[in-house]
């Protein structure tokens, strides 16, 4: 290639590489040390390096102690693998985090020596987040936001107590008041859950006016004390759009002790439910 064309491309790539959506670091290597040696418009944007910083290392531009030696650590493993890698990072930067995934690729000199190492660096912050969303979305109730029946079924593996309820007679407030009152009213038992009950308990909306408390065994509260906070929540009326009304619930406890199948124990749950509704309903009953 000619002198010229090189020299041509050589002022025309600055430009062409800030027209990319994917942030560019170069860095040049002596003695394991890393300093700028160009950054691009997107590496800017993204984690707040500019050419300003060119002949800085990553602990002269980066305010995180703990970035500067994570990005140093992955850098030195390129220096000694002598071969691309690519690894996971984040910045914090002003406006929340950022997630990105970077490829570093070393750059030879005649010798075999690593002499430049250049990043390409792809911002993941909004796959990341619809990833987060999707998972969110996939184990809670949408309604409620409380936990669904898919967290308790894959997620909930230990020896727990498991206070299974529903409202008395929660048919009446559809059939009476309509259906969006009648989700005014479970929206506002899950706050009130969350009032009675803190992040040691699972709270989970099965379906309907169906929901569980859940804890580990080893809990403080006995499997009757957690029931009857349950039943405490139902102490205060609930305000309808066309005034106030007294609920109640029964509730279905049921134990387990070790790790057996927690559909057998959501059934034994279930059963004493159905118990409780048979005596008379606002009231808890025991498997067993």
């Amino acid at each position: 290639m000619k002198p010229s064309t090189m020299l041509e491309l050589a002022e025309l790539l600055p430009g062409m590489l800030d027209q990319l959506e994917d942030s560019i670091y170069i860095m040049k290597v002596e003695g394991g040390n890393f300093t700028y040696v160009y950054v691009n418009r997107m590496a800017t944007r993204f984690s707040g390096v500019s050419m300003k910083d060119v002949g800085l290392s990553f602990e002269e531009t980066n305010k995180s102690p703990q970035m500067a030696g994570y990005l140093h650590h992955n850098y030195t493993r390129v220096l000694t693998e002598r071969k691309p890698i690519r690894f996971e990072d984040g910045v914090l930067m002003p406006n929340g985090m950022l997630s990105g995934e970077s490829l570093l690729t070393p750059i030879m000199d005649d010798d075999g020596e690593v002499q430049y190492i250049i990043s390409v660096t792809r911002d993941t912050t909004e796959r990341k987040r619809n990833e987060e969303q999707l998972r969110n979305y996939a184990y809670h109730d949408e309604l409620t936001k409380l936990f669904n029946r898919r967290y308790l079924l894959e997620h909930v593996t230990n020896p727990l107590v498991l206070c299974m309820f529903d409202l008395d007679h929660f048919k009446k407030i559809n059939d009476n008041h309509g259906h969006d009152t009648g989700d005014m009213v479970l929206v506002e038992v899950a706050s009130r859950l969350h009032s009675h009950f803190n992040s040691e308990y699972i709270l989970i909306r099965l379906g309907g006016d169906e929901f569980i408390v859940a804890t580990h065994v080893d809990c403080e509260d006995s499997p009757e004390r957690m029931a009857e906070r349950i039943m405490s929540m139902f102490d205060m009326p609930f305000t309808l759009q066309d005034g106030k009304m007294r609920l109640s619930a029964s509730i279905g406890v049921a134990v387990r002790y070790n790790n057996e199948d927690i559909h057998a124990l959501l059934k034994q749950a279930d059963v004493a439910l159905y118990r409780a509704k048979g005596a008379g309903r606002k009231r808890f009953c025991m498997y067993g």
